[in-house]
């Protein structure tokens, strides 16, 4: 993509190692088959195979027809470009990103109208207009190849696999993401449920991410626009401006805000499948679940843009220190974070798993009051937890009688789980993550509670009327909430739990932050480059 605003030379090294094209080639491959299983599955497309022309007649079958037409033509349309550049050019695709889904929802309310579909096309329409428009300022239907195109094609082994590449996952599974997380507009179509809450509750979260996304970007816009201005009147730049990239408003917060932005709007937008009547996890997730991979795994957007930028700007390995890379957080002051040890990345995974089991798994002993009647009716058939989680407490019942008979006190401790440890899970991923030493309180206060229940819930499963018949397993399991606790306590043991480290120090050792330092480790970790 050219930029009008103007472009910066890389001259620094890289700070991620490239996937080789094998590795690029096989995930795209995966992504597809994961892609085509659901909707296999779970949707009318399985019906196109015995008889592709019914499926015309299915508004969703029809756009999935359409869709694989469209990742073809985009894939022979890249080719024309060969003879004149030496190499295809892709970046048609990412001119068609914030148009074609707005259109597939203006489609599926064509086909079937209703207020809730007429509701998701005019959101989407807001979206996709919004950010043409932003593109189309930033240079983006000027012509020429994206940048991340460019840079993906210089790493070893891309320009023999290029082509490959281009079809299976920039002209293939870029579309069908597009599809899937436009597809609870498709899920909205098709259902009769009156507009309800849960519409406009998601309708005004996905305004609100809409607005920081817009923020974002006229933020960056501004700054580009007088950074390059000064650049050719030859007028000071300035600390701001000299430093070269954006830090300020949003981007103080998170090192891609749009991004973020991005990313959240169309998980606000598969809330609209949950208010349409669809199960609170359904096959519309897909596209949501893939869209933040598309954005956050290794490899993936986010580092491709960080490695560009690390190359152009000798200051980004400190802000990379000290900001977000994805999530908005507060920033962390310059000098004061020191390596993460393997231990707090041992507790963080921690934290996680029981954010994940409390609300996925536990909860359901305090929210299904019948286990026996799950299912049949609406009254023991609570929103929450998925059906799934709650078919596997069952599995799990037989080892652990305990989570089937739920007598008052089991209950009363889930709900000690629920408000107590829940939010401290949350509070100390944050505290973790951003090495904040007041979690030394609440970790001691948590460890004590969990120390406090996990004895007399192992002594039911071993003495108890509702004692285990798989002993070793359930140690096995329960051990856990003992052991975690007990490296929480040695690990905050110190009433500095994340001592600082003077910037000078970290300097001169070399660690990550320091600026003198960053370029060497930069040079160190990058791959050799082609030259031109």
């Amino acid at each position: 993509m050219t930029s009008l605003t103007g472009s910066t030379a890389a001259t620094l090294s890289g700070t991620v190692a490239p996937p080789t094209v094998q590795a690029a080639l096989l995930g795209s491959v995966v992504q597809i088959a994961t892609l085509s299983a659901v909707w296999l599955r779970y949707t009318s497309v399985a019906s196109c195979i015995p008889d592709p022309r019914g499926c015309w007649h299915d508004p969703w079958a029809r756009q999935v027809l359409i869709t694989l037409t469209i990742c073809l033509s985009l894939w022979l349309l890249s080719l024309r470009t060969i003879r004149s550049k030496g190499t295809s050019d892709p970046s048609i695709v990412d001119r068609l990103w914030s148009i074609l889904p707005w259109l597939y929802c203006w489609h599926w309310y064509g086909s079937a109208p209703t207020p809730r579909g007429l509701l998701l096309a005019t959101l989407a329409s807001i979206w996709g207009l919004r950010l043409t428009a932003n593109f189309a300022r930033k240079g983006g239907f000027s012509g020429g190849e994206d940048y991340r195109w460019a840079e993906i094609r210089t790493w070893p082994g891309f320009d023999r696999g290029w082509e490959v590449f281009n079809l299976l996952f920039i002209c293939g599974f870029q579309q069908l993401v597009i599809l899937a997380f436009s597809s609870p507009a498709a899920a909205a179509a098709s259902s009769d449920v009156p507009l309800n809450a849960l519409d406009a509750a998601a309708t005004a979260l996905y305004l609100l991410l809409l607005a920081g996304e817009a923020t974002a970007d006229r933020q960056m816009m501004r700054f580009q626009t007088e950074k390059y201005r000064r650049l050719r009147a030859k007028e000071p730049l300035g600390a701001e401006f000299g430093r070269g990239f954006l830090c300020s408003g949003l981007w103080r917060y998170s090192r891609h805000p749009n991004y973020f932005c991005e990313v959240a709007i169309w998980w606000a937008f598969y809330l609209f499948s949950l208010a349409a009547g669809l199960p609170l996890v359904n096959w519309t997730i897909s596209g949501a679940a893939f869209l933040t991979c598309l954005f956050v795994l290794p490899h993936a957007s986010l580092d491709v843009t960080e490695v560009l930028s690390s190359r152009k700007y000798p200051q980004y390995a400190e802000y990379q220190a000290t900001v977000s890379r994805f999530f908005p957080l507060p920033p962390l002051p310059a000098g004061e974070r020191a390596p993460m040890r393997p231990v707090d990345a041992v507790l963080i995974g921690w934290f996680c798993v029981g954010l994940a089991v409390t609300f996925f798994v536990d909860i359901e002993a305090v929210l299904v009051q019948r286990p026996d009647l799950y299912g049949l009716d609406a009254a023991h058939t609570p929103l929450w937890p998925p059906e799934p989680c709650v078919r596997a407490v069952r599995w799990w019942s037989a080892a652990d009688p305990l989570m089937h008979a739920r007598p008052v006190w089991f209950r009363a401790a889930i709900w000690v789980e629920v408000l107590v440890q829940a939010p401290f899970y949350a509070v100390a991923i944050y505290a973790f993550v951003r090495q904040r030493s007041w979690v030394r309180v609440p970790a001691v206060v948590y460890a004590t509670v969990l120390l406090t229940i996990m004895p007399i819930v192992l002594a039911e499963q071993y003495f108890g009327p509702h004692a285990s018949r798989r002993p070793l397993l359930v140690t096995a399991v329960y051990g856990a909430y003992v052991l975690m606790p007990v490296l929480l306590l040695v690990r905050v043991w110190s009433v500095d739990v994340f001592p600082s480290t003077p910037l000078a120090k970290r300097k001169a050792a070399g660690l990550a932050g320091g600026e003198a330092a960053a370029p060497a480790a930069r040079r160190v970790r990058s791959p050799a480059r082609k030259r031109a």
